[in-house]
């Protein structure tokens, strides 16, 4: 038998390896909490934290035309995934070495195997999938053959005082946990709605609902919100956090639901109760991405009651050092990480992918307005013929060990 020594022994190495094991390799704690307040407001120089930042300008031709500020980029190790968003038609496949265009992805229409819309963040990296909307349905398309190869049936949740299926309007995104199941963020339309996250198959079954526990007052009855969830896959592990309002990340599987990062918004944090009443929320900090990396907690938020007065913030946690640092700008497109040189104009982040390059975009426009403010600069020749109307140039930014 254990002596009670040995016994306390045991409890304490069991209690320090449950604690190691919740800790990043650097010493980020799960479930701690990153105040805002202790941020440093500065210029983010991309030679800070990345080693290597290249510029791939897209092929433009009449067949692969994007909206520089409603787009979404992604980046393999062979393929750019570039896509209109919110609504808007228009997926491409271009070569990654070259931005070369190779082809469109899926196609828009009513018949079999094409889609109706494209809502946010349509690319699964770990199934090289690309998600999109078909009548009930979401369909699958693998990049590689341009097939769909899934199709997805909305999940079933009946109100229980109408009988109708309240996620046939609320899901946005969804995003594929494993071979079997699929996960999206309930948006709340009710205001009241029970469940947060719904996990389901292909046919649409439910496998499990997590609570939802905030409520905000219906001012519009007519109308709602239509928000993504922010999904993200880190060290194996899926992370979601609730569009701008919610202040956590939580760590989820099939099994469990987990606080992972808090955001101490302090005064700025929106009054969820008040989330239809612009007049409530006019000083607050809106989280609207959010990702993570071996070295790095990357965040996106704003600040202004609309587009006329927003202040966008792009910002980093560093975990080795617990630095915070952010940017602030009050342009949607010229914000975020700063050339060194200033010989190309910033970029923000909208997407980082599993070999941890941050994915940014930068205008055509923008950038031809730098090399012209820098004649004497000699340029690649990649942006020899650049036009002021082209795609954006795409920017692919290693980070540093």
């Amino acid at each position: 038998m254990l002596n009670k020594y040995q016994l306390f022994l045991c409890v304490f190495l069991s209690h320090l390896l449950l604690i190691v094991s919740c800790k990043d390799q650097k010493g980020f704690t799960e479930g701690s909490t990153i105040s805002i307040n202790d941020v440093t407001i500065r210029q983010l120089l991309s030679n800070d934290i990345f080693i290597q930042v290249e510029y791939i300008p897209l092929e433009t031709l009449p067949e692969c035309l994007l909206v520089e500020n409603e787009m979404e980029v992604y980046v393999t190790d062979k393929y750019i995934i570039a896509n209109n968003s919110w609504f808007r038609s228009g997926a491409y496949l271009f070569d990654r070495k070259t931005g070369k265009f190779l082809n469109e992805i899926g196609r828009k229409g009513q018949g079999p195997d094409e889609y109706n819309y494209i809502f946010p963040y349509p690319f699964n990296e770990n199934y090289e999938l690309f998600y999109a909307i078909s009548f009930s349905q979401r369909i699958g398309i693998d990049i590689h053959s341009n097939r769909v190869v899934e199709k997805v049936f909305n999940p079933i949740l009946r109100n229980p005082q109408s009988d109708e299926n309240y996620l046939a309007t609320s899901l946005v995104n969804i995003f594929k946990m494993d071979s079997l199941n699929y996960i999206a963020y309930i948006n709340n339309d009710s205001g009241e709605d029970p469940h947060l996250l719904a996990i389901f198959d292909k046919e649409g079954n439910i496998v499990k609902t997590y609570p939802n526990h905030q409520k905000y007052i219906k001012y519009r009855r007519s109308s709602s919100d239509f928000n993504p969830g922010l999904f993200y896959d880190y060290d194996n592990q899926l992370y979601f956090k609730e569009y701008s309002y919610n202040d956590t990340v939580f760590r989820v599987n099939l099994d469990t639901i987990i606080p992972h990062i808090i955001f101490d918004l302090g005064k700025m944090k929106p009054n969820y109760l008040e989330r239809q009443n612009p007049d409530q929320n006019r000083n607050c900090y809106w989280i609207d991405y959010v990702h993570e990396t071996t070295n790095y907690i990357f965040f996106k938020y704003k600040s202004g009651a609309d587009s006329e007065t927003f202040k966008y913030y792009d910002a980093y946690y560093n975990k080795k050092n617990g630095e915070l640092v952010a940017s602030e700008s009050t342009s949607k497109e010229l914000r975020g990480f700063v050339d060194g040189n200033d010989l190309y104009p910033p970029f923000y982040i909208s997407s980082i992918n599993q070999s941890e390059e941050v994915i940014g975009i930068i205008t055509a426009t923008n950038l031809l307005d730098y090399m012209k403010k820098n004649k004497l600069t000699d340029y690649p020749s990649i942006f020899n013929s650049l036009q002021f109307d082209d795609n954006p140039v795409i920017v692919i930014a290693k980070l540093k060990d």
